[in-house]
């Protein structure tokens, strides 16, 4: 009885620690307006339409930051996502762009081209 309580104990803690912040993940579709490096190796993207869960200030376009590090990104993942949106530029193809909006700074995960 004793190893079925802690095992339940141990469930529930996990249950309750395994988000680190309420942050949802959004989706936003459309076009690619611009692919901007930065000095740190970061991106910036900005996109012909914006979501309104994305809470950054920046104008005309909200800017949705990629960031090694940040919502699980890694140096792989920020090469596939910048190659990814350059197709979607160059191409005109839709990027689906998946972000947490619990920052300002709407750090993407991942993208996905669509026609």
């Amino acid at each position: 009885m004793k190893r079925l309580n802690g095992a339940i104990a141990l469930a529930v803690v996990l249950c309750l620690s395994g988000g680190s912040s309420s942050a949802a993940e959004i989706i936003l579709t459309a076009n690619v307006l611009r692919v901007h490096p930065l000095a740190d190796g970061s991106i910036v993207l900005m996109m012909t339409a914006d979501s309104s869960s994305c809470t950054n200030t920046s104008t005309p376009y909200k800017h949705y930051h990629v960031k090694v590090g940040q919502n699980n990104v890694t140096t792989d993942g920020l090469r596939a996502i910048q190659a990814t949106a350059m197709t979607a530029f160059s191409t005109g193809y839709r990027l689906a762009v998946y972000f947490d909006d619990g920052t300002t700074f709407c750090y993407v995960n991942r993208v996905l081209l669509k026609e």
